[in-house]
């Protein structure tokens, strides 16, 4: 399956997620939002 990928994607390093709060705190990513859709 290696031979499928290019060298240069071959020499990407994955994403390491960010570390969770251990408290009683629920963390967002980026592309979450608390609000719901606006209404047009």
């Amino acid at each position: 399956m290696s031979q499928l990928w290019s060298p240069a994607v071959q020499s990407l390093t994955p994403y390491i997620p960010g570390e969770q709060p251990t408290e009683r705190v629920i963390k967002l990513n980026t592309n979450e939002n608390p609000y719901p859709p606006r209404q047009a």
